[in-house]
């Protein structure tokens, strides 16, 4: 059985027990940001019989939501579960009244970037090295040193009633 919640990890600390955090580094390396966004948002678990799969940090900006942490464990990835996490945040900010749903990525997260765009996110900017800026230590992915953030977005329709 799958179920999404709504979860409260901690924030003050960081124990490698907590599975939602850990799984949140997937995303980012950085817990102090992690942190940061559970303080101002709400995260989301995906649960698959019992087991944490994938989770997200959902916070309101003004009239837009934005994803600011999504993550799948590894071995459950290209499953559909972070489509599914898309789904739901969609249909959150919807029932908030949002009119636009938003999320960044590395320029070197193809298939994150695969996965948003197929949902409907469209790039709407590009922050060049934010990543080198904002990390003490360099990052790399798919062989490549991360640098520029890219923004994608996607408009909302109202909730249909």
């Amino acid at each position: 059985m799958i179920q999404i919640q709504s979860i409260t990890p901690p924030t003050d600390f960081y124990s490698e027990s907590d599975d939602f955090l850990a799984l949140m580094q997937l995303a980012d390396p950085e817990m102090s940001r992690i942190l940061a966004d559970v303080r101002r948002g709400e995260c989301f678990a995906l649960f698959s019989e019992e087991e944490l799969v994938a989770g997200m940090v959902l916070v309101t900006e003004q009239a837009d939501m934005e994803i600011t942490q999504i993550a799948v464990l590894p071995y459950h990835q290209n499953q559909g579960w972070g489509s599914r996490l898309l789904l739901e945040a969609e249909e959150i900010a919807r029932h908030r009244g949002a009119k636009t749903l938003s999320v960044a990525t590395a320029s070197t997260s193809y298939a994150a970037l695969h996965c948003y765009q197929k949902a409907g996110f469209r790039l709407v900017r590009i922050v060049a090295d934010f990543f080198t800026q904002v990390y003490p230590t360099p990052l790399f992915e798919n062989g490549l040193r991360v640098q520029d953030q890219l923004i994608l977005q996607k408009q909302l329709r109202e909730p249909i009633q």
